[in-house]
């Protein structure tokens, strides 16, 4: 009786599509219903999903592919490949490329991946296309992603086969290597055998620029889950570039993210608070961002609600904003004080409604001395949490 049902689900599907004379005169929603009825009857019939191919081919020829129809399209090609062997999986793989619908594989990577055959295919596809390009943009924008979705999907399907793929990625160019750089947390959770030489990596990388420290904090935190005896090392390399000028707010939020992971586990807190304490001084936080590591510290009094008051002054080498914190406005001073709530939560703000209150007194050639004064809100936990 199934195959008699199954027999008929084939032949309905098939009927519909070889009564279409021409699929790229589809209108979109019946291009999409048919996607979706494939789709539907792959999922119920996992296990005759090759039977299924001509039909997928037939929708997609002529078609170039809609944003829209991209997502049932990759979820189709998944269903289809999960539990097939390598040369099935290759010769699918070979028929969409020829096809110019190579897009359904790279936008696909990771899920594909979760059939080990797919994984060993598209590594030796893509490893291949780095190994002969000599564009760095084409690396950076196109491989880089898709190589690095390729190494972390593969640990999550076969591991065995990821110490000969990670040998491989050594040969290729420093730049190219860089790209998996940011698995090598994941990757050291995955592969006991290559534990020392992913820490070797990990040891002698040396970030610059804003945005190079976020994938050494990530790694840091991701080895620290799985080997709490690389806490003190961790700690010390995030000391040593904790302070390190060109950092900006995301490799701060990832370096307080990890600090967190490591302070949660270490029974030992003063270490890791010390180095919250280096981080805080760095120019590049925020309000958020000092919120985080007050948390992480238990620091409750500076999570509450105050204020403070700033002072419009003369600008010099000293303080070359014109600005300064003040605890008081005399008694005797004419003044103007400058309430902005919500718009003056922080120096710079509050300088800047300043300034501007300082020039329209120009303008009306008020030239009496008067005090310019703003109040600096911090609304604890209710702001920015």
């Amino acid at each position: 009786m199934e195959k008699i049902c199954l027999k008929e689900i084939k032949m309905s599907i098939r009927q519909q599509i070889t009564e279409i004379k021409d699929v790229s005169m589809l209108a979109f929603k019946e291009h999409h219903e048919l996607l979706n009825k494939l789709n539907t009857e792959i999922k119920a019939h996992p296990t005759d999903t090759l039977s299924y191919l001509p039909t997928f081919y037939k929708i997609l020829d002529g078609q170039a592919l809609k944003a829209d129809l991209l997502p049932i399209s990759k979820d189709i090609l998944v269903s289809i490949t999960q539990n097939l062997p390598q040369p099935q999986v290759k010769q699918i793989i070979d028929t969409l490329d020829k096809s110019n619908k190579s897009i359904l594989i790279e936008r696909n990577v990771k899920s594909l991946c979760q059939n080990p055959a797919c994984a060993n295919i598209l590594f030796d596809r893509y490893a291949s296309r780095i190994e002969t390009t000599q564009n760095p943009a084409e690396q950076r924008n196109y491989l880089q992603p898709i190589v690095r979705n390729l190494v972390e999907a593969v640990s999550g399907a076969e591991v065995s086969k990821l110490p000969a793929m990670f040998n491989k990625i050594e040969s290729f160019a420093p730049e190219v290597q860089s790209m998996i750089f940011p698995s090598l947390g994941k990757l050291y959770t995955s592969l006991p055998s290559m534990r020392e030489n992913i820490w070797n990596k990990i040891t002698h990388y040396k970030p610059k620029e804003a945005g190079d420290f976020a994938p050494l904090y990530k790694n840091l935190g991701q080895i620290t889950q799985t080997d709490n005896s690389k806490i003190s090392e961790c700690l010390g390399i995030i000391r040593q570039n904790i302070s390190h000028p060109n950092q900006d707010l995301s490799d701060l939020k990832n370096a307080y993210n990890t600090l967190g992971e490591i302070r949660n586990t270490s029974p030992d807190k003063e270490p890791v608070d010390q180095i919250l304490t280096l981080g805080l001084q760095h120019p590049a936080n925020n309000t958020r961002s000092r919120k985080v590591a007050f948390r992480l510290m238990g620091k409750t009094d500076e999570l509450t609600s105050r204020a403070s008051i700033g002072q419009r002054t003369e600008k010099s080498d000293d303080n070359p904003h014109g600005f300064k914190h003040t605890d008081e406005i005399p008694s005797t001073e004419t003044a103007i004080l400058f309430l902005g709530g919500n718009a003056t939560n922080s120096d710079k703000s509050a300088n800047g409604y300043l300034s501007s209150i300082e020039k329209l007194l120009h303008e009306h050639n008020i030239k009496d001395k008067i005090g310019l004064y703003a109040a600096i809100y911090n609304f604890g936990e209710i702001e920015d949490k």
